[in-house]
């Protein structure tokens, strides 16, 4: 984050660890938190992660083996669309895609590394949380109920250390901005400009969690900066929110989501704006 004294971060799935590190070292930094499944408690890890703990309790060969089948085609495309109500929603590109890379050589190698590395992530969870505790940034938590991986109780901890919290679930999976950008995107703006329509005296973030006057999202300015490069648009997006109000997206990952002069630095690739 070399230039940026003050920033919001978005954060998702194994990027929320790097996030949370980041406000530990520089919690002067942190502007906003949001965290779009990305957890920080134990008691967020679903089964799904069994294999993967015993990997980490005894990192044996059979063990590494036994998590191959996490980097299958079949598998990536599970993530994708596990607790999703309506599969055409998910851009086939993003699984396909996301294949293709794990395909190149000597890339499931690293994968499975990165599996038993993801041990020191939690490891850091009581670290995490005491940071949220003594500097309670604000936080946006909106959460794919359905993932498979990180379950709703791990979105509701926040509050615990948080009072402020506004947790928020969708009727998805993992990939919550594949089939909710629409949704999703109206409060990170609101968390960015919630001045825009709270009412006087009304904390920041009850104002997200209320939605603009009559339950409506704010209309706020357009996104400033650039965002990832090359952004896939969906058919019939028009403009910078698109025809529906979804945004462009980049490998599943809504581009241009925030909006106004507050940096906002995500470790998908959307760069602050100014």
């Amino acid at each position: 984050m070399a230039g940026l004294a003050r920033y919001a971060i978005y954060v998702f799935d194994y990027g929320a660890p790097v996030g949370f590190r980041l406000a530990t070292h520089h919690p002067e930094r942190i502007t906003a938190i949001i965290s779009q499944n990305g957890n920080a408690y134990q008691e967020g890890l679903s089964g799904g992660w069994n294999p993967i703990q015993r990997y980490w309790k005894e990192p044996t060969v059979e063990n590494r083996a036994a998590l191959r089948n996490f980097l299958t085609p079949e598998a990536t495309k599970w993530q994708y669309v596990h607790g999703v109500q309506d599969e055409s929603l998910v851009a086939p590109e993003s699984y396909t895609l996301d294949s293709a890379l794990l395909a190149r050589p000597g890339n499931n190698e690293i994968q499975l590394d990165l599996f038993l590395d993801y041990a020191s992530n939690v490891a850091l969870y009581p670290k995490f949380q005491e940071y949220f505790r003594t500097h309670r940034p604000p936080l946006l938590a909106v959460w794919g109920k359905n993932d498979p991986f990180f379950l709703p109780s791990g979105a509701e901890a926040f509050k615990r250390d948080i009072p402020g919290a506004v947790v928020r679930f969708f009727d998805t999976g993992h990939f919550a901005l594949e089939t909710h950008a629409a949704e999703i995107t109206p409060a990170i703006r609101d968390l960015a400009h919630p001045e825009l329509h709270r009412s006087p005296g009304e904390p920041a973030l009850r104002a997200i969690e209320r939605g603009g006057a009559n339950g409506t999202p704010a209309v706020v300015r357009p996104v400033a900066g650039r965002v990832c490069p090359r952004p896939r648009r969906r058919a019939g997006d028009r403009g910078p929110l698109g025809s529906r109000g979804r945004p462009p997206t980049h490998r599943g990952r809504a581009v241009g989501a925030c909006a106004g002069r507050d940096q906002i630095a995500c470790h998908q690739g959307i760069r602050p704006p100014g």
